[in-house]
């Protein structure tokens, strides 16, 4: 029984440790409930935007997204002013620096356009509703001020009646699935931001060589002679280690943090040219 009870501690003690290592990894979000500037009255939007934001985000490894309740108690507790936000970068920022996050997500639902068209002939009539929402979204660097996402997304939709004279749309639901749909389109751009963000970051390789005073050259820059290590940007890069009477060794290499490149090089076979005499 004793045995069973250290087995498990230690099995819940080793989920803790991962656990923590996945969240120190994730950098921290700040996701504000939206501000709705359409004129129109759409019941718990503003908190319904953003939520649709935070699930996508939160569906991601390398995020992690600042819990409601510490965001609304900072909120009120220091007098912040979310509407308009968006617009309020030094806001953002200090509001970001209070909640301990590296990025802050603000966003404000700016117009909501609503279209009808009729149609009649051959004895069908029929309407069209088209409705197009515009949201501002904007994602904020707190330790450096800089805008990293701002754009203007849009979704559209058509629904149709064949029967009445009016079509009723449910303006509450439709806006939410129009705001999901711009929620997708956000967490794609966010994707390829954060791929570039990690096609830039710097990593340590280190390049070893038998015999040792080979050259090394990335992408056709020369960079020092092995043994070294060498500052580089991560993914992928040509590499080319070479040395006089030896094998070119040239590769494309996988850049990683602690990666080692470590090659043998083989001696050049001589040419030996045989004249008839």
């Amino acid at each position: 029984m004793k045995g069973s009870r250290t087995f498990l501690s230690l099995l819940s003690l080793l989920f803790l440790l991962l656990l923590s290592s996945l969240v120190m990894g994730a950098t921290t979000v700040a996701v504000v409930d939206f501000t709705n500037n359409t004129g129109y009255y759409i019941g718990n939007i503003e908190e319904a935007a953003a939520d649709y934001l935070i699930s996508y985000i939160n569906a991601r490894d390398d995020f992690q997204v600042v819990e409601r309740a510490k965001l609304r108690s900072i909120i009120t507790e220091h007098g912040f002013n979310t509407s308009g936000l968006v617009d309020q970068t030094e806001s953002a920022i200090e509001l970001g620096k209070l909640l301990g996050a590296e990025y802050i997500l603000t966003g404000s639902l700016m117009n909501l356009d609503i279209e009808e068209k009729s149609f009649s002939g051959y004895g069908i009539t029929s309407k069209n509703v088209t409705l197009t929402l515009e949201c501002n979204i904007k994602l904020i660097d707190i330790n450096t001020g800089a805008i990293l996402l701002s754009d203007i997304y849009s979704s559209s939709n058509t629904y149709q009646n064949h029967s009445a004279s009016t079509i009723k749309v449910d303006l509450r639901g439709k806006t939410r699935e129009l705001m999901r749909n711009i929620a997708v389109k956000f967490a794609r751009d966010l994707e390829s931001l954060e791929k570039e963000k990690r096609d830039k970051e710097e990593v340590t390789v280190e390049f070893l060589s038998t015999p040792t005073g080979a050259s090394v050259e990335i992408d056709g820059i020369y960079y020092g002679s092995t043994p070294v290590k060498i500052p580089v940007n991560r993914g992928v890069h040509r590499v080319v280690i070479s040395m006089g009477g030896y094998e070119t060794w040239d590769k494309m290499v996988n850049f990683y943090e602690g990666l080692v490149v470590n090659v043998n090089l083989g001696l050049k076979e001589e040419k030996v040219e045989n004249e008839d005499k």
